[in-house]
């Protein structure tokens, strides 16, 4: 058991202060404010009612759970992004070397609470609409007013658009994880749900602005529930792959840096060989390490290709051409999905009776079929 405030000179002060005035109502200026002030502000905040668990995701909850309950491997690879994350929110101090990991005393009751919480019905509704909220703005950057709540009710269909925006509202999180801006695009006012960066997200709007008349990618719920957590298509093979080679090249690389990069790069379609420089920049150059080397640069060329970008509307990089000229991948889409619904199948494994499928269902009925899929696996 530690406490949050025998480390307080060892926060820097500028970006402490930057999560204080963010998750703080009315913060004092940063000339008239100490470490100290700032961090027990903060736990205060956290420790009022369900302050905290309106500040953090479900897998966030369900990993604090974890390190309370002194489960076993936690410091592993794929906790990664979050154990960062948490250690961000000051909740918990951490060392992969040294094996450690813990929760600072001052949250403790917060955190069983968030817990409770999460595990009502009511607790786990809010957490799953958050995350369908967040993951649509990670997947797509930006959606109109009227997108994002279409979107929404694909997946969720219990909720109202007012009770959407009492939500919205209420989290401390989307604070953190989504942005509104009110633009003008075509001399008419659009209101835009958009990716927490904003100023990544005013670069992308410079250039790529035109997407809004593109049609989107249709994410599966797993697919939106893996942005909300991880900003990008996390298990995506060839990235996947690429990450297990860095981590075998070298353990302790920043991974949630190097993801940022790829994020990034994929998004505003910049050039792939800043992924190549960070790579050649972190990696161990001696002789026997040349074969690898060129491995990873080849499985950055996949991974450039393969992620989905904001850039086509959530398409991967790779169907771009197809979008921009306009083909109805939309609806062929939703015609695979539906037919593998129905028949269990995909359309390589029975073309013939692909083919008899198309020229013969009704948009109504591939509606339904999807519409009655979708609800069981949500229930």
């Amino acid at each position: 058991m530690k406490s949050l405030y025998t480390w307080a000179n060892r926060f820097d002060k500028e970006n402490l202060y930057d999560y204080y005035s963010t998750t703080i109502d009315k913060p004092l200026p940063y000339e008239k404010i100490t470490r100290k002030r700032m961090l027990e502000t903060i736990v205060a905040y956290y420790n009022i009612n369900d302050h905290l668990f309106y500040a953090l995701s479900a897998q966030e909850i369900s990993l604090l759970k974890k390190i309370v309950e002194n489960e076993e491997k936690i410091l592993t690879d794929e906790n990664k992004t979050l154990i960062i994350e948490l250690s961000s929110k000051l909740l918990i101090s951490f060392s992969y070397f040294a094996e450690e990991i813990y929760i600072y005393d001052e949250f403790y009751d917060a955190i069983k609470r968030a817990v409770e919480k999460m595990e009502t019905v009511e607790g786990k509704k809010i957490l799953e609409l958050q995350q369908v909220c967040i993951g649509l703005c990670n997947a797509y950057g930006i959606l109109t007013k009227e997108e994002f709540y279409d979107c929404i009710h694909r997946y969720l269909s219990s909720y109202t658009n007012e009770q959407i925006e009492s939500i919205i509202k209420s989290s401390d999180y989307f604070r953190h994880r989504i942005a509104i801006l009110e633009i003008t695009y075509d001399n008419i006012p659009v209101t835009l749900f958009t990716y927490h960066d904003v100023e990544e997200v005013a670069d992308f709007l410079d250039v790529y602005i035109d997407v809004l008349n593109l049609p989107k990618y249709e994410f599966n719920y797993s697919e939106i529930m893996e942005y909300a957590a991880y900003e990008l298509n996390y298990k995506n093979d060839s990235l996947q792959r690429l990450l297990k080679r860095m981590r075998e090249i070298n353990s302790y690389f920043y991974e949630d840096q190097f993801l940022n990069l790829i994020q990034n790069v994929t998004n505003l379609l910049l050039d792939k060989n800043m992924i190549k420089k960070y790579i050649y920049n972190h990696y161990p150059h001696y002789e026997r390490n040349a074969d690898k080397f060129f491995e990873l640069m080849d499985l950055c060329d996949e991974v450039g290709e393969t992620l989905n970008t904001w850039a086509a509307r959530g398409y991967p990089v790779s169907r771009m051409s197809d979008v921009l000229n306009g083909l109805q991948i939309d609806t062929m889409k939703k015609l695979e999905r539906a037919y593998h619904y129905k028949t269990g199948l995909s359309p390589e494994e029975d073309f013939n009776s692909f083919l008899d499928f198309i020229e013969s269902v009704t948009d109504e009925e591939v509606d339904e079929y999807l519409y009655d899929k979708e609800k069981k696996q949500l229930n």
